[in-house]
């Protein structure tokens, strides 16, 4: 054979038993030794655990001593690997703890333990409550308690205790809470109990752990720093709430043919999984796409007819709660046109002196298509003879196309018209109208009598006549005007007369030194005329001829209802100083 073809049939040959030696499958092997106390003589007394680990496949076995009578600390088992794999044997007791690296041997392994080592600390947890399986509604808060303890040979430095859920979208801390508990220092045996506050947020049946440590833990031998209660459940037994927002109860619409808008609101501390439209008993649509507390509607063609109506709600959850809304009900009706009762008027109406009053009429607009159909509301206040068609004017006619809503149902509104009625408006029997108007211009409305009372008013000024400086045995050359305004809704005419101290002294004025006698004062209806050619003022009232004053017919200025008087002043010898006196003007009805 070749000798280069020999080296590489050798080469080969060696690839294929290294790639044997290599992938040597795991077998048993046996481990035994003995565990004894710190002493490294006396054996430990049975149930002690003994650990090995086989670091290269990473295989791990767990045993327990269990000797002779005659001789403790024994134990015995098997572990896969391969031969001179490295193993870890330990052991421990409540105190201490021993650790052991060797090798497998092809044979029996022995590995002896001596518990020399003091055992950091090592926490151990138990939830209190709840316990496995318990069930909370998703509407309430319950807290987690939780008991921790320290084992091992120390004392355990700052503890720290840990919440966690397996969904965390099924429970949640509640605000301000945290998922860590600081529970200080704990001495070896003792116990420390803290607890959390949380609730559901959706259903389900999560688990909770919690996990505690402190700062001087080391190797974990019984692993029990961390404990799980099973299967909390969250379940929503509350049905959702559902609010019906449109159309009211027993409305009536005017939609024959026409779309209807149903409108709600459901809220639940589940999301909704569907709603369903109740028609008379039945179900109508189903929409699977809920928003909660945010209104919803359904759209529906009807006709002219009676109904009732209702929302049922599901919600998605394992008990899958159905929340029905009240059940209202709803017409459908042909337009018709609003009516007006319970009209109301001030009366009498009794008016101001030269100014204005305001009149108030009232009433209630009903409208069986709802109040949405009322377009609008219009008040006529006249005097009955002139009608109510005619033009505004401030002595018999009064439009208010601005009434004033004070208050409304769902078919109803109760509306104020008031008017600034003018001092001389006509007296006599007047009417109040009332006129409401639909959106396709149907019409009601409804009237009611009163009355406007006389008013005699009479204005003068100025108030004071003043003659300024006269001499003896001379009169006043210049006219004094005086002017005299019908201030209210009747014509009259106008008395005068004078006295100086007390009615009827027969003096015009008291002077002082001297008194002025009566016939001295004059007055005219007519400007400049002579002093003598005047009428005396008398101590008696005495008419003023060809002097009537006539109700105000005019809305923008005075005409005949105001006029003027003239007035002159005598002055007789032996009169000296200051004269003064009254001059009484009175208005009668003509």
């Amino acid at each position: 054979m070749n000798k280069n073809y020999l080296m590489l049939f050798i080469s080969i040959i060696c690839l294929i038993l290294i790639s044997h030696i290599i992938n040597a499958p795991d077998l048993p092997h046996n481990v035994k030794g003995r565990v004894f106390h710190s002493d490294g003589i006396t054996g430990v007394d049975d149930g002690i655990i003994v650990m090995i680990n086989n670091t290269n496949n990473n295989n791990y076995v767990t045993t327990q001593v269990y000797s002779p009578p005659f001789e403790k600390g024994w134990y015995g088992t098997t572990i896969e690997g391969t031969d001179y794999d490295t193993i870890i044997v330990m052991a421990w007791n409540t105190t201490a703890y021993g650790i052991n690296t060797t090798t497998l041997a092809p044979t029996t392994t022995s590995a002896n333990i001596v518990l020399n080592t003091t055992r950091p600390s090592e926490t151990n947890v138990t939830i209190i409550i709840p316990s496995d399986h318990t069930m909370f509604n998703i509407t309430n808060y319950f807290n987690v308690t939780v008991k921790v303890g320290v084992i091992g040979g120390t004392d355990g430095g700052d503890c720290t205790a840990t919440i966690s859920f397996s969904n965390s979208d099924v429970l949640k801390l509640a605000p301000s809470e945290s998922a860590a508990h600081d529970i200080g220092p704990i001495s070896l045996g003792d116990t420390k109990e803290t607890n959390w506050n949380i609730s559901g947020n959706l259903t389900g049946s999560p688990n909770i752990t919690i996990i505690a440590n402190c700062t001087n833990d080391g190797l974990n031998f019984d692993n029990l720093n961390s404990y799980t209660a099973y299967n909390i459940t969250i379940q929503d037994d509350e049905a959702p709430a559902v609010e019906l927002i449109y159309p009211g109860n027993n409305s009536k619409i005017t939609a024959s043919n026409s779309q209807i808008v149903f409108k709600y609101n459901v809220s639940d501390n589940s999301n909704i999984a569907n709603c369903s439209l109740i028609i008379n008993g039945k179900i109508n649509h189903t929409n699977h796409t809920i928003s909660k507390e945010i209104t919803q509607n359904f759209t529906l063609l009807l006709t002219n007819n009676t109904y009732n109506w209702s929302i049922n709600c599901t919600e998605d959850s394992t008990g899958r709660n159905t929340g029905s809304s009240p059940i209202f009900n709803l017409t459908i009706i042909t337009n018709t046109a609003p009516t007006v009762t319970d009209i109301d008027v001030d009366d009498p109406i009794d008016l101001t002196v030269g100014s204005t009053t305001i009149i108030y009429c009232n009433a209630t607009i009903t409208d069986e298509n709802g109040v949405d159909d009322i377009r609008s509301v219009n008040s006529t206040l006249y005097y009955t003879p002139v009608g109510v068609l005619s033009d505004d004017d401030n002595n018999d006619h009064y439009t208010n196309n601005t009434c004033e809503n004070i208050s409304s149902t769902a078919n109803t509104i109760d509306y104020v018209c008031s008017f600034n009625v003018y001092y001389y408006a006509d007296n006599g029997i007047w009417t109040c109208n009332i006129s409401a108007f639909d959106n396709i211009s149907n019409i009601g409305s409804d009237a009611i009598g009163t009355t406007v009372s006389e008013l005699l008013a009479i204005d003068v000024s100025p108030y004071i006549i003043d003659y300024g400086e006269i001499g003896p045995g001379e009169n006043s050359s210049d006219d004094f005007k005086l002017n005299i305004t019908n201030f209210g809704n009747i014509d009259f005419n106008v008395t005068v007369d004078g006295f100086a101290r007390e009615d009827e002294d027969n003096l015009s004025m008291n002077c002082t030194r001297g008194n002025i006698s009566i016939e001295y004062q004059k007055y005219s209806i007519h400007e400049n005329q002579l002093y003598y050619e005047m009428n005396n003022l008398s101590d008696l009232p005495a008419l003023i001829s060809n002097f009537t004053l006539p109700q105000r017919t005019n809305d923008t200025t005075y005409k005949r209802d105001k006029n003027h008087t003239y007035w002159k002043m005598g002055l007789p010898y032996g009169i000296q100083g200051n004269c003064a006196g009254f001059v009484v003007v009175t208005g009668i009805k003509s």
